[in-house]
């Protein structure tokens, strides 16, 4: 899947800068200068840009495709999104309480499906 929108590229690079910095440099100078703060404390939000951005490739990578092998697809997704998923829940498990639930839930990717344990354990 070798599509890559050079002009999206200098996007990406802002939003994966400003997620940085609102989750570990916003009390250092320059960003907590008062007239750039104020962007990197809604930084938060560039996430959902990542997750606009991915849809619109994924949209573009396989628009010129006649068919698409749908297991192919999901075993591609997986392969891109489960390893390090997989690594933070053990993450996670080495230092939680080790809520039996909660383990099953996000080792299956299924916590979201059920109310207030979406973020508790490996948002």
């Amino acid at each position: 899947m070798g599509i890559k929108i050079e002009q999206l590229t200098f996007t990406r690079f802002i939003a994966a800068f400003s997620i940085i910095i609102y989750h570990f440099g916003t009390n250092i100078f320059p960003f907590n200068h008062f007239l750039i703060s104020a962007f990197f404390k809604q930084a938060d939000s560039a996430v959902s840009y990542f997750f606009f951005l991915s849809g619109f490739i994924l949209v573009i990578a396989y628009s010129n495709k006649t068919k698409i092998n749908l297991v192919e697809f999901y075993k591609n997704r997986i392969a891109r999104i489960y390893p390090i998923y997989f690594l933070s829940t053990v993450f996670f498990i080495l230092v939680s309480n080790r809520n039996i639930k909660l383990i099953i839930l996000n080792s299956l990717m299924i916590q979201s499906w059920i109310p207030l344990k979406a973020i508790l354990f490996n948002f």
